[in-house]
C-alpha cells in the first residue's frame, strides 16, 4: 500500500453528522460530531484496495456487464470496452447505508470525446443492471461527463441535478463520497487534478431522504467506460474534516456552501461578481454559511468588505459566528443568539464594536473614515474557545491588520455543534467578495510563543552577551535590571528568519525614567556580535522607543531611518509589532502605545531591508533594553497563506 493512502487512512477517523435545516428558502446541512459507539453494524466492511495483488479480492466484485465491456485489475481496474457500454466494481457488502462512511477513489479520465467514457461513484443496489451497464435505482451517485460536456451530474435514483463546469475534465482526480445513515445526507467532495494531498476543488450535497435503501441495496461502486480506471479506494470510518471554501461569487451565486438569511424590512440583494446589498436603510440581511458546527474546529475566516461613504447606522457591516435561525433573527436583520458579531461603524463615529448575543463588550475608535475597501478576518481557536478579529482597513491585497482583538469566551456562552455557522451582513450600499473559510491547525501558526511562565525561555532563546554590568531576571517575563549604561538582549537560536515570512510581536514595559538607556528596542539582526551599549552588531534592523526623547526611531545596521513622536510619555507597557516579507525584503513595524489587550496601532513605519547585509544566516529577532525595562508575550507567527478551496 502506498505511504500517502496508509496515512490517509490513519487520519481520516472520527465522525461527522449532517442533518438539514432551512434559514428562510435555503436548505442548510448541518455537521456535527458525535462519538461512535461501535465499528459499522451488520458485516459492513471497511478495508482499501489499490489492486497491487492485481485483483478486486476479497471485498468487490465487477457487476453484470452490458454488451461487451471488461475490468483489467493490472495495478488498478480499468474499464475496457467500445463505444458505449460502461461497467462497474462494487462492494459484495450490502449495507453501507445503515453506517456512517467515508468513501475515497483515484479516477483517471482518458481525453476522449466519446459520451460513453462517463465514470460514476456512488451507492445503490447494483443489480439487476440499467441500460448502459450502470447501477439500477435505489440509488446515489456522481457521475463526470468528460469532453464536450465539462460537467458533474449527481443522480438520486434517476433525479438528476448537473453542475456545468466550463473546463475539461479529463486527467486524474481524487474522489470522496460522506454518508450519514442517520438523515440520510451525503457529501461529495471532488479534487480535480490530484497530486497527492487532497484540496477539493467542489462540493456537492446530496439529500436521500427519500430512497428507500436498505440491506439488500446499499452497495458502494465505482464504474465507467472504455479507458476510465480507478486505484487506491478506500472505505473507511468518517473524519472530522472542516469543511473549508473559498466564494468570490464569481458564478452569481453563493451555492453551494451559503445561503441567505431572513432579510429586515425590503433588504435586496445582488450576487453579481460579488454579494452587494441594494436596498436603502434600515433594511439589512445577513449572508451565513450551511455548516452549523464551526465552533468545534480551527479556522481562519475573511472577507473583503467595501463600505460607502455614508450617513446611516444601518449600513454598518458585520461578521461573526452564532446560531443564525431564522425564526429567532434579532431586530435589523441581525443575526440571532447565540452569537460573536464584529461590527463596523461609518457613521456617526468610526469605530469597531465587539457584541455577545448583539450586547456591546468591546469598542474602539478608528483614527479616520472607514469608507472604502477593508479586510476582516476572524481567527477561532476551538480548544481554547479564543475569538481573534483583525481589521485592514484600506486594504490593497496585502492582508496587513492595523487593529485586532482578541476575546476568550467563556464556558457560560454556549457555542457548540448546532449554533455556530459563520455569517457576514449589513445594510445598504456593502459589497463583500473574496469570502474565504480556511481550516488551521494550530489556529495560529507558530515558529514559537514564550511568557516566561516557567522563569525560563528556553529552548528558543537566550541571553545575548551582556554590556558592561547588565543583570536580568525571568519572573513570568524578562526585565533587564541594570542601571546606568548596561544594556542587555534576548535573541532567538534560529539565525534564518531573513528567508522566511514573519510577524514578531513584543509586549515592552518602559518604567518611568528620562535614562535613554531604558530604550526597549526589537528587530531582526546578527546577534553574535555586540555593538556599542550592548546592542546587536551589524547587520541589523531594530525599531526602538526611546523615553528621554519621548520619541522612536527605526534604524537599520545602526543609521537612523524613521524618527516619531511618541506622545506626552514613553513609560507604560506597549505592543511592538515586525512583520518581515521574505519576499520583498521589507519589515514593517507597528506599535501600540498604553496596549490594554486590543492591539490598535498607533504608528506605523517600514523599511527595505535587502541592502542591509542579512542573510539566512545571520538574522535572529530579538528584544533587549536596560534600566527596568521588561519583555512578555513574545509571539513569533507564520504569516497564513493558501486556502483548502471547495469553490473556485
Amino acid at each position: 500500500m502506498p505511504d500517502s493512502i496508509a496515512r490517509k487512512i490513519n487520519h481520516e477517523k472520527g465522525l461527522t453528522v449532517m442533518n438539514m435545516v432551512r434559514i428562510g428558502r435555503w436548505a442548510f446541512v448541518v455537521m456535527g460530531s458525535f462519538c461512535l459507539g461501535a465499528l459499522p453494524a451488520r458485516g459492513v466492511t471497511f478495508f482499501t484496495e489499490e489492486f497491487s495483488d492485481n485483483s478486486p479480492e476479497p471485498n468487490m466484485v465487477t457487476g453484470t456487464p452490458w454488451k461487451v465491456i471488461s475490468a483489467d485489475f493490472t495495478g488498478r481496474v480499468t474499464f475496457v470496452s467500445a463505444n458505449g457500454p460502461r461497467l462497474y466494481l462494487g462492494t459484495k457488502d450490502t449495507n453501507y447505508a445503515s453506517t456512517n462512511f467515508e468513501f475515497w477513489s483515484t479516477v483517471t479520465i482518458p481525453e476522449t470525446t466519446d459520451a460513453g467514457v462517463q465514470p460514476f461513484f456512488g451507492m445503490g443496489g447494483l443489480t439487476p443492471v440499467a441500460s448502459y451497464g450502470e447501477p439500477n435505482t435505489p440509488h446515489i451517485y456522481l457521475r463526470i461527463w468528460p469532453g464536450t460536456y465539462r460537467r458533474f451530474y449527481t443522480s438520486v435514483s434517476g433525479t438528476a441535478t448537473e453542475r456545468y463546469i466550463g473546463k475539461p475534465l479529463h486527467g486524474t482526480h481524487r474522489i470522496c463520497l460522506r454518508w450519514e445513515a442517520a438523515t440520510k445526507q451525503a457529501i461529495y467532495e471532488i479534487d480535480l487534478n490530484y497530486t497527492g494531498t487532497f484540496s477539493p476543488d467542489y462540493v456537492m450535497y446530496v439529500d436521500a431522504s427519500a430512497v428507500p435503501f436498505d440491506s439488500s441495496n446499499s452497495r458502494v461502486y465505482v464504474g465507467g467506460g472504455d479507458g476510465v480506471s480507478f486505484d487506491d479506494l478506500v472505505v473507511a470510518e468518517p473524519s472530522e474534516r472542516p469543511l473549508l471554501f473559498q466564494e468570490d461569487f464569481s458564478d452569481d451565486s453563493p451555492l453551494p456552501n451559503m445561503g441567505l438569511g431572513t432579510a429586515f424590512g425590503a433588504a435586496l440583494t445582488d450576487f453579481h461578481d460579488d454579494f452587494s446589498i441594494t436596498s436603502g436603510p434600515p433594511a439589512r440581511i445577513y449572508l451565513g454559511t450551511r455548516r452549523f458546527d464551526y465552533a468545534l474546529t480551527n479556522f481562519e475566516f475573511g472577507a473583503t468588505v467595501i463600505i460607502p461613504p455614508t450617513d446611516s447606522a444601518s449600513s454598518m457591516p458585520f461578521m461573526g459566528f452564532g446560531g443564525l435561525d431564522a425564526a429567532a433573527d434579532a431586530a435589523y436583520g441581525s443575526p440571532s443568539v447565540p452569537n460573536l458579531t464584529l461590527m463596523a461603524w461609518p457613521t456617526p463615529v468610526y469605530k469597531y464594536t465587539l457584541q455577545t448575543n448583539n450586547i456591546q463588550f468591546a469598542s474602539v475608535n478608528f483614527a479616520a473614515s472607514c469608507a472604502g475597501t477593508n479586510r476582516f478576518r476572524m481567527r477561532w481557536d476551538a480548544v481554547a474557545r479564543k475569538a481573534t478579529f483583525e481589521l485592514d482597513l484600506k486594504y490593497e491585497g496585502y492582508f496587513f491588520p492595523h487593529y485586532s482583538y482578541a476575546y476568550s469566551v467563556p464556558e457560560s456562552f454556549v457555542l457548540d455543534a448546532t449554533n455556530s455557522r459563520l455569517f457576514v451582513g449589513g445594510g445598504y450600499g456593502l459589497t463583500f467578495d473574496d469570502l474565504a473559510v480556511t481550516g488551521i491547525s494550530p489556529p495560529f501558526p507558530l515558529y514559537f510563543a514564550e511568557d516566561f511562565s516557567d522563569d525560563s525561555p528556553a529552548p528558543n532563546m537566550g541571553m545575548g552577551s551582556p554590556y558592561g554590568a547588565a543583570t536580568h531576571t525571568f519572573d513570568d517575563r524578562l526585565t533587564i535590571t541594570s542601571g546606568g549604561t548596561q544594556r542587555e538582549f534576548l535573541g532567538t537560536a534560529r539565525q534564518d528568519y531573513f528567508d522566511r515570512d514573519f510577524i514578531f510581536w513584543a509586549t515592552a514595559t518602559i518604567p518611568e525614567t528620562t535614562s535613554p538607556n531604558a530604550t526597549p528596542f526589537l528587530g531582526m539582526g546578527n546577534i553574535d556580535a555586540i555593538s556599542a551599549w550592548g546592542e546587536p552588531g551589524k547587520p541589523n534592523m531594530r525599531l526602538a522607543l526611546r523615553p528621554d526623547y519621548k520619541n522612536y526611531y527605526l534604524t537599520t545596521n545602526d543609521a537612523h531611518a524613521v524618527f516619531g513622536s511618541l506622545g506626552p510619555s514613553a513609560a507604560g507597557t506597549h505592543r511592538l509589532r515586525m512583520r518581515w516579507n521574505a519576499a520583498t525584503k521589507v519589515a514593517t513595524f507597528q506599535v501600540d502605545m498604553n496596549y490594554a489587550g486590543v492591539f490598535a496601532s498607533d504608528f506605523t513605519c517600514s523599511v527595505n531591508g535587502s541592502g542591509v547585509g542579512l542573510t539566512g544566516s545571520n538574522a535572529r529577532l530579538f528584544v533587549g533594553g536596560g534600566y527596568g525595562v521588561a519583555f512578555d508575550d513574545i509571539l513569533i507567527e507564520k504569516p497564513l497563506s493558501g486556502t483548502s478551496i471547495l469553490v473556485r
